[in-house]
């Protein structure tokens, strides 16, 4: 294995196992949060919770002990990108107000946070040395860049004038 994708699968294996280790420690507080993203019914929010974790702490170790693994790589992806998923969602429905959910308290959502994770998630890509379509992750992550950018000067500036008239 090359020396970036190995750099880049331990520095991923932290990322998750943090924020495992975060989600369990807080696991009331997590449930509480995802149950805000109002994508799954209540019923499923603790299961999910759960699931979300083991998976997570799935992925670190995997990513962590299993360098030549395809497996490791292509499920943090997936997770990256289903977080980019629920995130995106929520921002559309102008459900802004909820906390992330990624690692501590205090972090409410943004397309920031969805560049965030396709970034990440193109680190990943970069891990199974699928190349090409990490680039199409960074330029996501991009496009989610001027979103956020564009959020941030509409409530800084209020609605346009001819949305007014």
């Amino acid at each position: 294995m090359n020396f970036l994708p190995r750099l880049l699968s331990i520095v991923l294996a932290a990322v998750y196992g943090l924020a495992a280790t975060g989600k369990i420690l807080n696991f009331e507080y997590f449930s509480g949060v995802l149950a805000g993203y109002r994508l799954v019914p209540k019923a499923l929010v603790r299961p999910s919770a759960v699931l979300l974790c083991l998976t997570e702490v799935l992925v670190a170790v995997g990513l962590f002990a299993l360098p030549s693994s395809a497996v490791p790589g292509l499920a943090a992806t997936a997770l990256f990108s289903l977080f980019s998923v629920a995130i995106g969602i929520n921002l559309a429905r102008g459900n802004t107000r909820i906390e992330c959910g990624c690692q501590g308290k205090g972090q409410t959502i943004s397309w920031g946070l969805v560049s965030r994770n396709l970034l990440f998630a193109s680190c990943a890509l970069i891990t199974v040395n699928l190349l090409r379509i990490a680039a199409l992750f960074v330029m996501a992550a991009l496009c989610s860049l001027v979103l956020n950018a564009l959020a941030k000067r509409r409530v800084a500036t209020g609605p346009l004038k001819e949305a007014a008239q």
